[in-house]
């Protein structure tokens, strides 16, 4: 069986959100929009990956 991993993506978020924060606070938003490229990238891939396990779960528990 798989496992798809919604979790990861979710913590690689939290953690670039705290980065893009104290770049804020220092004035460097240049730096703080690149890692805002990252966070898209992250939240593209937690959707994604909440889509699959949506349809595994659609899969294994048909509509009531």
């Amino acid at each position: 069986m798989e496992i798809v991993d919604y979790a990861m993506p979710l913590m690689k978020i939290e953690g670039l959100a705290k980065q893009a924060y104290a770049l804020c606070l220092k004035h460097k938003f240049e730096e703080a929009e690149e890692v805002a490229l990252k966070i898209r990238t992250e939240a593209r891939i937690l959707g994604l990956t909440l889509a699959i396990m949506q349809n595994k779960d659609e899969v294994h528990r048909p509509h009531e």
